[in-house]
Parts: structure tokens; C-alpha cells; sequence
């Protein structure tokens, strides 16, 4: 019975410094709400509700996007990536820019930037910033020429 006890306390510290290291490499990972008040929409069309789910995907990242237009209509994709400025496919349907893939570059520990491309033709980079806290991300949009598209996407942790 001893064995048992010491087999599942061992197994619990193990998890939690498992989800210690994931939430360090993966500072994003967990269900982010966009802060609509706090957003700003310039280019990119609308959004009403957006919920951004994050998790680690070996040495990349899984998101996936769900939520709905201020018209009304849906809004739903994803992606699988590394931190390689590889060109990954985009899924679904609302993606901003109408990008079919995404390359992930780490700028440091909390700062990513994505390159978003249609048809093999950079349409927009991305900078995604988690606060010092890690309560708040904040997504900026710039167009091929990195001029700033006035888009801004402010999440917060759920």
C-alpha cells in the first residue's frame, strides 16, 4: 500500500513539473478570450467573440481559433507548427488575410512572430506578446512591407 502511495505522489510531481516545463516553452498554452473592447479591427474584418486555444505539439505548437464575425458569421481555424520559419498549413475558415500557411519564429521566451501566407506570398507578420504576468497576450499586425496594419489583438487567460 506504501508502494502505491509513493507510486502516485511521484507520478502527481512528475505531471506538475511536466506542465511547469510546457508552460515555459509554450507561454501561451490554455484558452485565451479575445478582449473585444480592447481590440482593434482595421483590416482584418470584424470579430464579435473569438476564443484562441493553445498546447504544445511536441517542440511546436497547436492553436486553433473558434469564434464569430460581428456580422454573424463563423469563424474557425487552426494550426500545427515549430518554432522553425517553416511554412505550415492553416485550416479552417475565417483565417485572417485568407493566409493558407503560417511560419513560427521564437523572439524570445514570450514573443513569437508568425509570417501569414497566401499562395506562397507573405500577406501579413505577426508579433504575439504574453505580458510579464502571462494573464494578457497582445497579437500586432503588419502587411508584407511591415507597415502596421492598425489590427490589434488583445487576449485574455481564461
Amino acid at each position: 500500500m506504501k508502494r502505491i502511495v509513493l507510486g502516485v505522489a511521484v507520478l502527481v510531481a512528475a505531471l506538475v513539473v511536466a506542465q511547469n516545463v510546457i508552460a515555459q516553452n509554450v507561454p501561451t498554452a490554455g484558452t485565451w478570450k479575445l478582449n473585444v473592447e480592447k481590440s482593434k479591427f482595421a483590416k482584418i474584418k470584424p470579430v464579435k467573440s473569438l476564443t484562441r486555444t493553445t498546447e504544445a505539439d511536441g517542440d511546436g505548437v497547436k492553436i486553433s481559433y473558434e469564434g464569430e464575425f460581428a456580422d454573424g458569421s463563423p469563424l474557425k481555424f487552426m494550426f500545427s507548427a515549430k518554432y522553425d520559419g517553416t511554412d505550415y498549413a492553416v485550416t479552417g475558415e475565417g483565417k485572417p488575410f485568407d493566409t493558407d500557411t503560417i511560419a513560427l519564429k521564437r523572439l524570445d521566451a514570450k514573443t513569437v512572430e508568425s509570417t501569414l501566407k497566401k499562395d506562397g506570398t507573405i500577406v501579413a507578420k505577426v508579433k504575439s506578446a504574453v505580458s510579464k504576468d502571462g494573464k494578457t497576450t497582445t497579437i500586432t499586425y503588419t502587411d508584407a512591407q511591415g507597415k502596421p496594419t492598425g489590427d490589434l489583438g488583445v487576449y485574455d487567460r481564461q
